[in-house]
């Protein structure tokens, strides 16, 4: 009743849908701001209020007569309703956009192209930043990188490569190269798009590589799916098979230790050790150098087993890990062709077990 006295003070008696339309905004202009409409939400949202206060206003003048309570109900029901078209309005708003990757470890600078903005640079103090789906990222002569993506996949970047984040599981490669190990990911695998076709990971390690004429596709550890306008082709583990533009393949055995991984390992992510049994970060180095490892006796591989590690391997490459951090638990290696042999400080370099 004071609101109406007040309005009634400032000019001339309003009409009754004049009046509703002051009501109205007024608690509108009263509520919270709430999330960001859509592109033209704004109009969308007056066109569907409007018609709801009219009618409510239509209402209100039939059962005037009908006393001053059901006209308040009807004006509650009238913003009642225009709530609802809000939030239903609000609904429709576009979905947050989810990062598809982060980015875990570089060595220099990566230049970054996020869709419809401007380029920039980003360097070691960014690691652990999000990078959104539509980017496209530029790794320079000299430069690495690693991301882990949003499925838990380790995607690398060798030096002067070209990629787009289409999604958390398809990567648009224009030159350079991107390796993918994806062990014990779930679901479904990471794409690889090329000009000369598509590689697809049946849970594997595998690189992929274009420069321009020939796309090659290392597969370190089990299966790749290539599908070009020849047909669909599996690559198994230990085969390095090359794509020309012609659709044209051949192949090559490649063993998992074989120097072309090298790059790979420079830009691991080193693991934790602290709290790591000797065991569990021998099997990480395994992994990501492609040496198996052998104990020189039963025994010592218990040991393994039940010694933990202490300290950080941080700044060391997995190839260094063992000799650096073995020797402190009365433990050192030598190696062979494709093997690592651990065994105790003092023992004969090269002994088999």
């Amino acid at each position: 009743m004071n609101q109406e006295k007040k309005y009634r003070n400032q000019g001339p008696p309003l009409q009754a849908e004049g009046r509703t339309e002051i009501v109205v905004e007024k608690l509108i202009g009263l509520a919270d701001a709430g999330p960001e409409l859509p592109l033209g939400g704004a109009d969308r949202l007056k066109d569907a209020i409007r018609p709801l206060w009219q009618a409510e206003v239509r209402m209100r003048a039939q059962r005037r007569r009908k006393g001053i309570i059901m006209s308040g109900l009807a004006a509650a029901a009238g913003v009642i309703l225009a709530v609802a078209v809000m939030s239903h309005l609000r609904h429709g708003a576009p979905p947050v956009v989810m990062p598809v990757a982060s980015l875990e470890s570089i060595i220099g600078e990566l230049e970054i192209s996020p869709g419809g903005g401007a380029s920039f640079s980003v360097g070691e103090a960014h690691r652990g930043m999000d990078l959104l789906p539509g980017a496209w990222l530029h790794v320079g002569s000299g430069v690495r990188a690693a991301l882990r993506l949003a499925g838990g996949q380790s995607l690398r970047l060798d030096s002067s490569t070209r990629v787009q984040l289409v999604s958390a599981g398809v990567v648009r490669l224009e030159s350079g190269a991107v390796y993918i190990d994806s062990q014990d990911q779930e679901g479904a695998g990471i794409e690889v798009l090329t000009a000369f076709g598509t590689a697809r990971d049946i849970g594997t390690q595998f690189e992929v590589r274009h420069d321009g004429e020939t796309v090659l596709i290392r597969v370190r550890e089990g299966v790749v799916e290539l599908e070009n306008d020849q047909g669909n082709f599996e690559i198994n583990s230990g085969t390095e098979v090359s794509v020309a533009a012609d659709g044209s393949m051949t192949s090559r055995s490649l063993s998992a230790f074989d120097p072309v991984w090298q790059w790979v390992q420079e830009i691991a992510t080193v693991v934790e050790i602290e709290g790591r049994s000797v065991s569990a970060t021998l099997a990480w180095v395994s992994r990501e150098t492609g040496l198996e490892v052998e104990f020189s006796d039963p025994e010592l591989e218990a040991f393994a087993d039940a010694t933990i590690l202490h300290g950080s391997a941080e700044g060391l490459t997995p190839a260094e890990v063992p000799e650096l951090v073995l020797p402190g638990c009365g433990l050192e290696v030598s190696r062979r062709p494709g093997v690592l042999v651990i065994q105790r400080m003092g023992e004969e370099f090269g002994k088999e077990g």
